[in-house]
This record gives structure tokens, sequence and C-alpha cells, in this order.
């Protein structure tokens, strides 16, 4: 199992972006977080099983919606095992 946090600059807060990234990791079964950072920001903390998978998240990312707008994208990947229950979820701060 690969550990993935990405952190991903742009437009990407309150554009439908969440809402992309759950769906692709809920069609594929990946366990994962996401949520907005103070500096408008979105961190992703996503278990994936292959480097293809990776490749894969990064593209949909890359892509986003058709109003975010992404700057950068910065990834540190790390093998583990999953410390929590399977499933993709949408972390508020509210």
């Amino acid at each position: 199992m690969i550990k993935a946090n990405i952190l991903v600059n742009g437009l990407v807060q309150n554009v439908g972006f969440h809402e992309k990234i759950k769906q692709y990791a809920d069609n594929l079964g990946i366990s994962g977080y996401i949520w907005n950072n103070y500096d408008g920001s979105v961190e992703i903390d996503i278990f994936l099983k292959t480097k293809v998978e990776i490749l894969s998240l990064l593209e949909t990312i890359k892509t986003g919606t058709e109003s975010s707008s992404i700057n950068e994208i910065s990834v540190n990947v790390i093998a583990t095992d999953p410390s929590f229950d399977e499933g993709f979820e949408i972390i508020n701060d509210e």
C-alpha cells in the first residue's frame, strides 16, 4: 500500500474539486481524506495500491473541474498500511 499526501494550490476551493476527487476515489474503492487549508490550497491523504493509480489520480487532479484552476501540485509518497476505515471522506472545517 502507498500513502500519497498531495497538496494542490490554485483555485480549488468551492468549485466542486473535492467532490470530483471523492467520486474518483469512490469509483476505484480508494481510501483517504481531502480538506481545505487556510491558505486556499487543498490537501489530500490517499491510500493507493500501485504507481499507476497515483499517476491516474494526478491526471484527475490536473484536469480539475470547469471552475477550478490548478497552479501547483506537490506529492509526497511513502509505503504504508492504511490506519483508518476504508472509504474516502471530505473533511469540513465548519
